[in-house]
């Protein structure tokens, strides 16, 4: 009889711990979903692989994050319409896309603590000590106007397609592929929807988080 009287108190017991994790379960989603606190992605791109990852990304948190292109975006207005940011960048010769570190650079002060992750689109590899070691300065280009480091970043590979290339970029790639990869320039394609997607799902986590204490 005992044991009869237990089970049903630690059936009832369970039910509730269910019913209240479920509620705020909800409650996260909801405050998301009611634009209470709102996440953008702003992202830099060139030839448009940057912009495929950071849709990828999206799909990873959900519906509860934008996408704002930052050749379109205006600068005040974001920083004032969003709680926190995701930023990332593809990487050119001249590194980090350039009207990005301005975006940074600029709002450095009214984004202090905003921008809860990074993420970079490049050629380099991790699998090298050299690749290893520019992905990191590439990471920096964005930190360092920050001020800080966000709680989460990450590196994709990039795309080149030389048919698309203008004949400028066609053609100092051209020189630094002969110079110091010693070899001619061709396409690759070493985008990952799969690993952006995960990236994102982890996103996820920091995203209800901050929700929580905005």
């Amino acid at each position: 009889m005992h044991n009869r009287k237990s089970s049903r108190r630690d059936f009832i017991k369970y039910s509730l711990s269910a019913i209240l994790a479920l509620n705020f379960g909800c409650s996260i989603k909801g405050l998301l979903r009611d634009g209470q606190h709102k996440a953008a992605i702003i992202y830099g791109t060139k030839y448009g692989a940057t912009r495929d990852t950071a849709a990828w990304i999206k799909n990873g948190i959900g519906n509860n994050v934008d996408l704002l292109d930052v050749e379109t975006l205006d600068f005040e207005k974001a920083v004032s319409a969003y709680n926190y940011f995701i930023v990332g960048s593809g990487i050119w010769i001249d590194g980090v896309h350039r009207r990005l570190k301005d975006f940074l650079s600029s709002e450095s002060v009214n984004m202090h603590k905003k921008v809860i992750a990074a993420f970079v689109v490049c050629g380099s590899r991790d699998t090298t000590e050299g690749g290893r070691k520019r992905i990191k300065r590439y990471l920096n280009q964005i930190h360092k106007p920050l001020g800080y480091k966000p709680e989460l970043s990450g590196y994709f590979g990039g795309r080149v397609i030389v048919e698309q290339l203008t004949e400028k970029d066609r053609e100092a790639l051209i020189k630094f592929y002969r110079k110091f990869l010693k070899q001619e320039l061709k396409s690759w394609d070493r985008t990952d929807q799969k690993k952006a997607v995960s990236f994102g799902k982890k996103l996820q986590h920091l995203v209800e988080a901050y929700s929580l204490n905005v």
